[in-house]
């Protein structure tokens, strides 16, 4: 590979992309939160206050990772894989975690909330990246027993949007560091009936996939979030009805600064608008994604590839869920929904692909 001194400068345009985001983000969850920040705690200010804190600790990793040397995440990155199975393993700790919505999926230490599964997300990637360019055998039992402990725990928390995504892209590296056919279809099929299990299972995942397939069923209840979610984008027709003057952000919406950000962005900028974001996420994506070619090293192409696609998959999940292609997931949009560990851990994983990005061969 290049040697240090050899090392191009970053690829500016995802620079530039990462700080556009983070600053579209910054408006939005503003715009969003403004209300309820004003209701709950007397401060229209209150959310991205806090917004903007994450950011800066978040920019903090960013910067760290673009310094840090690639030989050391590889040291470590078996390390990484233990601290994700105890951080997950501690949200069943009732002491230690906080329960929202019937959900586990957060640590509370020091009056500091942490979403282990975020964290997961990042460091798992590093870890496989890693192992799978071992000798395939090896590689294949590593990955294999670390995909389906890590996947295993997130599901039991539980949180099926978070590990779809992170499962997927342990499934993309896998099938990228050259598992065969029958390998791939093996995954493949205990996956999806894995998947059908979970939802026939699960009286909530149930009301969601009904509510999906039907908006009428259960209106006040399981199809109150995707029917709020249609008005959004219905009222905002092609050119939206301006920054800020969407109504669904007073308490019509559900989770509007998070997970149903894009659907007030839908409302005040249209059809046209809410394009314009798909498009720029995309294309910020297919950027990032296009480094992997441009690499000679396999683990550092698997650590982009990773990277990139855990925040790819989370994008499209989310705005496939918000368009109603698929049922309701509730998994944030990467850069621009409001909750710090999602956006930490997000801005970490970007500077680790900058990183690399000098490295490229052209």
């Amino acid at each position: 590979g290049l040697s240090r001194h050899q090392a191009r400068s970053w690829d500016w345009w995802l620079v530039a992309g990462v700080v556009l985001l983070c600053l579209f983000g910054l408006l939005m969850v503003y715009d969003a939160s403004a209300v309820s920040g004003a209701r709950q705690f007397g401060d229209s200010y209150f959310f991205v206050k806090r917004q903007l804190m994450w950011m800066m600790v978040g920019w903090l990793g960013l910067i760290s990772t673009l310094w840090l040397d690639l030989d050391f995440w590889r040291k470590y990155s078996k390390y990484g894989f233990y601290l994700a199975v105890a951080g997950l393993l501690l949200v069943f700790v009732p002491s230690l975690s906080q329960q929202i919505l019937g959900a586990r999926r957060w640590l509370v230490l020091g009056g500091i909330s942490i979403q282990p599964s975020e964290l997961a997300k990042l460091v798992m990637v590093i870890y496989w990246a890693d192992v799978l360019t071992l000798p395939w055998k090896q590689a294949k039992q590593k990955f294999l027993f670390s995909w389906l402990v890590v996947s295993g725990l997130i599901i039991l928390e539980p949180d099926l949007g978070t590990t779809l995504v992170l499962a997927g892209t342990g499934f993309l590296m896998f099938v990228m560091a050259g598992a065969s056919w029958r390998e791939i279809g093996k995954i493949a099929a205990w996956s999806s009936l894995a998947v059908v299990g979970l939802i026939a299972s699960s009286d909530y995942r149930r009301a969601r996939v009904l509510s999906f397939l039907d908006q009428s069923y259960d209106p006040g209840n399981s199809s109150y979030h995707i029917l709020q979610v249609f008005y959004s984008l219905g009222s905002g027709g092609w050119w939206g009805v301006g920054l800020g003057q969407s109504l669904q952000k007073f308490s019509y919406l559900p989770e509007v600064e998070t997970d149903s950000i894009f659907a007030l962005i839908a409302a005040e900028t249209g059809f046209v608008g809410g394009s314009l974001v798909i498009l720029a996420l995309l294309a910020f994506y297919l950027r990032g994604l296009r480094l992997v070619n441009h690499l000679e090293d396999k683990f550092k192409q698997l650590l982009v590839l990773g990277l990139v696609t855990w925040l790819l998959l989370q994008t499209i999940l989310n705005l496939a869920a918000m368009t109603g292609l698929v049922p309701l997931t509730g998994i944030p949009l990467p850069f621009i929904s409001y909750g710090g560990s999602s956006l930490i851990v997000a801005l970490i994983s970007w500077g680790l692909v900058l990183n690399m990005s000098r490295y490229r061969l052209s």
